[in-house]
């Protein structure tokens, strides 16, 4: 049996944001693209997949960890409003995946 991700399937890139930030912002300060999929071309395949489980790809990337201020300025000063808590982002990679035999759900 084999589990593939043909030229033309996507995989999601999520970006956390707070305070109003724009995803565009977001995406500009950790380097990553802008658009919610990323296009994948890879395939993998694993063989003797046993009654009752199934063949699943997962796209494999990278994950940020972050924080976003928020920032008042007046005349020479600059003041900190406020911290986010902890925000993730995922920028899966364009030819990256890996499959994995998992129980139908």
């Amino acid at each position: 049996m084999n589990c593939g991700l043909t030229k033309g399937s996507s995989a999601t890139r999520s970006i956390g944001l707070e305070f109003g930030a724009t995803r565009s912002w977001a995406a500009g300060k950790l380097n990553l693209g802008s658009s919610a999929t990323q296009s994948v071309s890879v395939t993998c395949s694993k063989q003797n997949v046993p009654a009752g489980k199934m063949l699943v790809a997962y796209p494999v990337g990278t994950r940020y960890k972050y924080k976003i201020e928020r920032h008042m300025t007046s005349g020479a000063y600059d003041y900190v409003t406020g911290t986010s808590g902890w925000l993730y982002a995922f920028d899966p990679g364009s030819a990256r995946v890996t499959c994995d035999i998992v129980p139908f759900r």
